[in-house]
Parts: structure tokens; C-alpha cells; sequence
């Protein structure tokens, strides 16, 4: 009798298993988010402690799953994650926090409360002076990995592949770390040939691979099969699995109709789905219909609440939409929580130089070499000579397409017959007549150093 109901447990897992599994299956209904633990008597420490675990709740909120906020605060280890089984929690999440030096230490970890094994864990330290940059990155990824891992089935993997799962989902798919997400999906892959989320994001991240064009063209064409192979894999296994949609936007090629096609039918099937929204948001940027992108770079935001990414995004939407005030004013208190994105330190580099506040943007160009192309244009523009000038408007230019890729906004600007001084370039009269193809000049321009190079 044993063994038969041995062998029927092993074939329910391996039918499931053959059918995949994917978005449809958040089968881990509510989660308890202990209090992390820090040392007695110091009021500091245990402040920032229940402020990580509050913010964790939070950002927890918007993936559907029912949280246990602090809960279990009395007992050991062991007695608090019993009794958040007992209320009906599969997971708990926990940690730990103290000073080191000068520094303060935060471990968080996701833990089954049916074997009391943690399958994720992270280990972030920052000098005391930056407590609440810290806050935001200890909740941040923790949220990323409990979220995504919990909503894309984790609790149906065995334990090692749950720990690749939630690795995978506390990384960012981004120009930093492709190859490290490429190899956790593809071992994640092998163990679970038909997990949908694993071959979308293996195919995601491959597709920054490709971008990156460090390899030989044939080498590349191959990533490039090899990701779109992946993507329609996903896509098969489970139809309303956003992430698919994501990489096969990030494969389409020709006119924009056929780039956007698989965004728009991602977002009717998972409208919830933060990287989808994101991926629409860029794509609608590229093509110059900056009111939508900056409502779609919003909608991820509220999505992923403490995601720096989702927050830069947005920023970065509002400077390209020409609001530049805006736009700072949210680049600059993200920038002093993230000082290392390269999102937001982006978008308050763009912001500061299009309101020609040339000297404090050089400041930023020179804390890393991603940005040489501005420090060029800044160096040009601030020579006194018509020649000069011209070549920084040009580079200016140039760096313009490559962040925001709608090269049209150049071309609204030349099609201003009067030049624009500094003070002006917010002025709403400017371009308000013009149009072009590919984007709405009605908004207002900052035009001045790109004029230059019009004459």
C-alpha cells in the first residue's frame, strides 16, 4: 500500500511537471514576515529592523499573496516558524541585524516553514550614514525574490531549484548582469524542461547578450535563435506569462506595429506584470509617445514599489517628456538612496544638462566612465568659440539618441527657426506649431545646444 501511494505521488509531480507551470500557478496563498532580530537595547537598530520588515510587507501587497506583517513576534526561531505554519503560512521570511564597525549588517532569508530550510538568503552591509539606502535595497531584493519566486510557482520546485528560482528573481534582467541570469535560467531549464518562467527569462536575458555584441555575427545569430527559441517555448508552456512577451520584444524586428504586437498582447493576458508594463514603457519612449510611456513607467512603479529601477525609470520618462524639474527633483533623493544606479544617475545627469546647468553635470560625468559622451558635449559647449559649440550640440545629440533612442526630439528642435536662450527652454510657445513623424513637438523642448548644430 505504501509504495503504491509512493509511485501515485511521483506521477502526480511528473504529470504536472509534463503539463508546466507557469503565472497561472501562485499556488503559495499567504506568507509571514517575521520581525528581524537585532540587539537588545539598541532603540536605532530595532527601528530600521521593523522598518525593512514593514517595507517588505508593502511591496508584497501588490502581487495578490496575503501577508503576515511581523507576525510571530514572541519565541525562538523555531517556535515562530511553527506557528506561521500553523496559520497557514508555507514560507516565512526572517533575518537578522547588527552593527559591524562602523558599518551595519543585514541578512533577510526566505524559509519553508514545513522543513525550516531557507532556500534564499542576502548579506548587505553599508556604513551607518546610509541607513535608509540600506532599508530600501535589503526590502527591495527581498521583495523581488519572495514576489516573483511565490507568483511563478516556487513552491511546486525541489528545494535546490526554489534557491536558483529565488537567486534568479532578486537580480535585475539588465545590461549588469546578463550572463549571471542566462546561467541560473539555463541550469533552471535543465531541472525543469517545462517551466515557462525559466526559458522566458533565459531568453531575456540572452537578448542582452546579443545587444551587447561581444561575440562574432555568427556566434550572435546563434544567441539570437537560440533566445527566440526559448521566448516561443514560454510562450507555448503558458500563454499569460508576461515575461515571454518581454523577450520577444526585446527579438522583434521591423516596422513599430510588429515590435509592439507581442507588448500589447502580453499586457491583455498579465496587465499586471511590473517588466511587462516597464517594456512598454521603453518601447513607447523609443517611438516618441512620451505621455503613454511615462503613465506606463508609472504603472511599473506602483507594481514594484521599492524597485530603484521602476523609480528611475520614471524619472528618466519625465526628462524625456521635457519636464526637467520634475524629473530631477525625483532623480535627486533617489540618487542619494542608490548613488550606483545607473538609471537614475542617468536621468539626473540628462535632467541637469538640458536646464544647462553644465558644471554640476560634468561633476557627475566624472564619477564614471558610462557617461563620456556627455562629459565630451559638456567640455564642447563650454568653450567660448561658435566651432566648439557646434561640436558639443552635435555630441549632444548623439548622446540624446543613445539614452532616450527617440532621435526625433533633434528634429523638432530644428525645426525652430529662433534660437532659445537657457532661461527659455521651458517655455511652452516653443515648439507647440511642430510635428513630425515619429513624435509630438507640442511638448515643451529643451532645444538650445542641439539648435547649434541645426544651422
Amino acid at each position: 500500500m505504501r509504495a503504491a501511494l509512493v509511485f501515485l505521488g511521483g506521477l502526480v509531480v511528473a504529470l504536472a511537471l509534463w503539463q508546466g507551470f507557469g503565472a497561472g500557478d501562485r499556488v503559495v496563498r499567504r506568507v509571514a514576515v517575521l520581525p528581524l532580530a537585532s540587539p537588545a537595547g539598541d532603540a536605532e537598530l530595532r527601528a530600521f529592523a521593523d522598518g525593512v520588515a514593514d517595507d517588505i510587507a508593502t511591496a508584497l501587497t501588490p502581487s495578490g499573496i496575503e501577508v503576515m506583517a511581523r507576525a510571530m513576534t514572541s519565541g525562538d526561531q523555531r517556535t515562530r516558524l511553527s506557528g506561521a505554519r500553523s496559520a497557514g503560512a508555507a514560507y516565512a521570511i526572517e533575518g537578522a541585524v547588527q552593527r559591524i564597525g562602523a558599518d551595519i549588517h543585514v541578512t533577510t532569508r526566505i524559509v519553508s516553514t514545513g522543513d525550516m530550510v531557507a532556500r534564499w538568503s542576502q548579506a548587505i552591509s553599508e556604513p551607518a550614514v546610509r541607513l535608509r539606502g540600506l532599508r530600501n535595497a535589503a526590502a527591495a531584493r527581498t521583495a523581488d525574490a519572495a514576489s516573483c519566486g511565490f507568483a511563478r510557482g516556487a513552491s511546486r520546485l525541489d528545494s535546490e531549484s526554489q534557491t536558483l528560482l529565488f537567486t534568479a528573481c532578486a537580480l535585475p534582467v539588465d545590461e549588469e548582469h546578463p550572463m549571471k541570469m542566462r546561467d541560473l535560467m539555463q541550469k533552471l531549464r535543465k531541472r525543469v524542461p517545462r517551466f515557462a518562467y525559466a526559458h522566458a527569462v533565459f531568453a531575456d536575458a540572452t537578448s542582452y547578450v546579443v545587444r551587447r555584441g561581444e561575440f562574432p555575427e555568427s556566434e550572435l545569430r546563434s544567441l539570437r535563435t537560440e533566445a527566440r527559441s526559448a521566448a516561443e517555448t514560454a510562450r507555448r508552456l503558458d500563454p499569460d506569462l508576461g515575461d515571454s512577451y518581454v523577450a520577444l520584444y526585446r527579438l522583434a524586428a521591423g516596422p513599430p506595429a510588429a515590435i509592439e504586437a507581442p507588448l500589447r498582447e502580453g499586457l491583455r493576458r498579465d496587465p499586471s506584470n511590473a517588466s511587462l508594463n516597464a517594456a512598454y514603457g521603453e518601447f513607447l519612449l523609443r517611438v516618441g509617445r512620451l505621455e503613454e510611456a511615462l503613465l506606463y513607467a508609472k504603472r511599473a512603479e506602483a507594481l514594484a514599489p521599492l524597485s530603484a529601477e521602476r523609480r528611475g525609470e520614471v524619472a528618466h520618462k519625465l526628462f524625456a517628456a521635457g519636464e526637467m524639474e520634475q524629473a530631477l527633483a525625483r532623480a535627486e533623493p533617489l540618487a542619494a538612496l542608490w548613488p550606483e544606479d545607473s538609471t537614475i544617475g542617468l536621468a539626473r545627469l540628462s535632467s541637469l544638462f538640458w536646464q544647462g546647468r553644465y558644471e554640476e553635470a560634468l561633476a557627475l560625468t566624472l564619477t564614471t566612465d558610462r557617461h563620456g559622451c556627455w562629459r565630451r558635449s559638456v567640455r564642447w559647449l563650454q568653450r567660448a568659440d561658435p566651432a566648439g559649440r557646434r561640436e558639443g550640440a552635435r555630441e549632444a545629440r548623439t548622446c540624446h539618441r543613445d539614452v532616450t533612442w527617440a532621435s526625433s526630439r533633434p528634429s523638432c528642435c530644428c525645426r525652430h527657426s529662433t534660437p532659445i536662450s537657457p532661461s527659455r527652454w521651458s517655455d511652452a510657445r516653443y515648439g507647440r506649431r511642430h510635428t513630425s513623424r515619429s513624435v509630438s513637438c507640442r511638448r515643451p523642448q529643451p532645444c538650445a545646444p542641439i539648435r547649434a548644430s541645426c544651422r
